[in-house]
């Protein structure tokens, strides 16, 4: 093989490296956006649970309401 094969065949291999090292790269890039949008669904989804149980708080809140006024209405019925 001549100079000019090797050199031209060391052009080539440098080439594919540097595509494997942008695919790399861009690999990385992915995964990264990919950690951050799973960080976000898990804070989300403990803000909803937390939301949850700030509605079945409250709606337990209201029924022992509607049972004391229930009670308290009971007690003025004509009859």
């Amino acid at each position: 093989a001549s100079i000019t094969e090797i050199r031209d065949g060391a052009q080539r291999v440098m080439e594919v490296v540097n595509s494997i090292s942008d695919a790399i790269r861009e690999q990385g890039a992915a995964s990264s956006e990919i950690a951050r949008n799973i960080e976000q669904i898990a804070r989300m989804s403990e803000e909803s649970a937390s939301a949850v149980q700030h509605t079945t708080d409250a709606a337990r809140h209201l029924q022992q309401l509607s049972n004391s006024l229930h009670a308290s209405v009971g007690r003025f019925k004509l009859g």
